[in-house]
């Protein structure tokens, strides 16, 4: 076993711990950091809280961002499908073993997020945004949000989302059960 490996290697055997920034460390699979050169690399914290690395095109001298769970997941199971998303199980951004990975479609991804109540809302279209102490609405219009308002309870919010929703999406479309 190298030195480097030690000084990586978990109590289990069956991961890795690598170093990012800010002191935090990415998680991964002993196979996964044997077979992939990429964990060898500098990786760190990104501000979405994924760990990443950027890697350098040498011919267009342009980067493009690599994110661990995403690289674990395509190296095991293959290219990702169209319009799937790969999520982290335990919300552990950095805890990419492959058992804490999932698949899923971006539907059930934000269906689990609502369920969870852990997020900001648990209405469509209802965030709640820190810096001005309100729960904002917003819809999505042909790929870009709109903002709505800025309401003091999520409940009013939701009702403004849904009373825009049908204005513009129609009498079809998904409301919030208020």
């Amino acid at each position: 076993m190298t030195k480097l490996r030690e000084a990586k290697t978990h109590l289990k055997w069956d991961m890795v711990e690598i170093p990012l920034t800010k002191g935090e460390k990415l998680i991964i699979d002993l196979k996964a950091y044997d077979e992939i050169p990429e964990f060898k690399n500098n990786w760190y914290t990104h501000n979405c809280g994924f760990a990443a690395r950027n890697v350098r095109d040498s011919i267009t001298n342009k980067y493009t961002l690599i994110l661990a769970h995403r690289i674990v997941w395509q190296h095991f199971n293959g290219p990702i499908k169209p319009k799937h998303r790969i999520i982290h199980v335990s919300d552990k951004l950095l805890d990419c073993r492959l058992k804490n990975l999932k698949e899923t479609t971006m539907g059930e991804m934000h269906t689990k997020r609502r369920e969870d109540g852990k997020y900001s809302s648990k209405y469509l279209g209802v965030t709640y945004h820190k810096l001005n102490n309100r729960w904002n609405a917003q819809i999505r219009i042909d790929k870009v949000n709109k903002c709505i308002g800025a309401f003091k309870t999520p409940e009013e919010a939701a009702k403004r989302y849904n009373e825009m929703a049908l204005k513009i999406l129609g009498p079809n479309t998904l409301l919030n059960e208020v």
